[in-house]
C-alpha cells in the first residue's frame, strides 16, 4: 500500500466497518465521474483525490480534519506544525489552525475533494465568482490572518445584530472583527468533518474581515444542499445575517 493510502486508511474509522481488507474500501477509489468533478476548476493531485475519497464526515477529530484540509491544500506540513505547537482544545471550542498560504481559492478546491453524505463532492454556490482571492480582499487592507483562532463550537453564528449593518457593527463594537472569508470556509469544512453537519443552515455568517473592491461583504451559509458564498452591502442591515467572533470573548 502506498504512503498516501496508508495516510488515508489512518483517517478511516472502524465504526463504519471500513478497512483496507474491505472491498467497499477499495471501491471508493474508483468512479471516473467523481474524479472528473474533483478535477474541475481547482485541480487536485491524484494522491489527494485518493485520500479524499476515504474521508468519513462525522467521525474525525479537530486535529485530523485540519490535517486533511492541509493535505488537500498542499499545506500538510505547515498545518501539522501549527497543531503540534498548540495547547489542548478546551471543551465547547472549535479551533481553527490557519497556516500561511491557506487561501479561499485553495479551500474551494478542498470542498471539491471532500465527499458529502451522498458520496458526491461538496457543492458550492458562488453566484458566478470564480477567483475568490482576487474578488475578496482583507478588510481593513492591512489585516492579516491569525494562525490560530478559537471559536465557539456552535452551529449557528452567535452574534446577532438584528437588522444593523456591517458598518454599524464595526463602528459600535471595536473588539469584534469577525472572520475573514477563508477562515469561515475553513470553519465550515472542519465542522462538517467533525460533526457530520453544516454550519449556518438557518442564517448566514458575515465575513467582516473581507470586502470586495466595491466594499461589499461576503457571507457564507449552507442552504438547499450546498455551501453558498453570497455578498451583502456593508451599509445595509439584514435579518438573516449573523457574525462569528475571531476569538472567544
Amino acid at each position: 500500500m502506498s504512503l498516501e493510502l496508508e495516510f488515508a486508511a489512518s483517517l478511516v474509522k472502524d465504526s463504519e466497518g471500513i478497512s483496507p481488507d474491505n472491498k467497499k474500501w477499495w471501491l471508493t477509489l474508483k468512479g471516473e465521474e467523481r474524479q472528473a468533478k474533483i478535477r474541475g476548476m481547482f485541480p487536485l493531485p491524484a494522491q489527494i483525490q485518493e485520500v479524499s475519497a476515504l474521508i468519513r464526515p462525522g467521525n474525525m477529530s479537530w486535529q485530523d480534519t485540519h490535517l486533511v484540509v492541509g493535505r488537500l491544500c498542499g499545506l500538510e506540513e505547515a498545518m501539522a506544525s501549527l497543531i503540534s505547537n498548540s495547547a489542548p482544545v478546551p471543551d465547547g471550542i472549535m479551533p481553527l489552525w490557519i497556516p500561511e498560504g491557506l487561501t479561499a481559492n485553495s479551500l474551494m478546491g478542498a470542498h471539491a475533494g471532500i465527499a458529502g453524505t451522498d458520496g458526491k463532492s461538496l457543492k458550492v454556490e458562488t453566484y458566478g465568482i470564480v477567483d475568490f482571492d482576487a474578488t475578496y480582499q482583507p478588510y481593513p487592507s492591512d489585516r492579516r490572518s491569525s494562525q490560530t483562532l478559537l471559536l465557539k463550537d456552535e452551529q449557528e453564528a452567535e452574534h446577532i445584530w438584528g437588522r444593523k449593518s456591517v458598518d454599524w457593527v464595526l463602528a459600535h463594537n471595536k473588539n469584534h472583527h469577525g472572520l475573514m472569508l477563508h477562515q469561515r470556509l475553513l470553519a465550515g469544512l472542519v465542522y462538517y468533518l467533525v460533526k457530520g453537519q453544516h454550519l449556518d443552515q438557518t442564517y448566514w455568517t458575515d465575513c467582516l474581515g473581507s470586502r470586495t473592491t466595491s466594499g461589499d461583504v461576503p457571507s457564507v451559509s449552507f442552504h438547499y444542499g450546498r455551501v453558498r458564498v453570497g455578498c451583502y452591502r456593508a451599509g445595509h442591515g439584514y435579518s438573516d445575517v449573523r457574525s462569528r467572533s475571531d476569538g472567544v470573548s
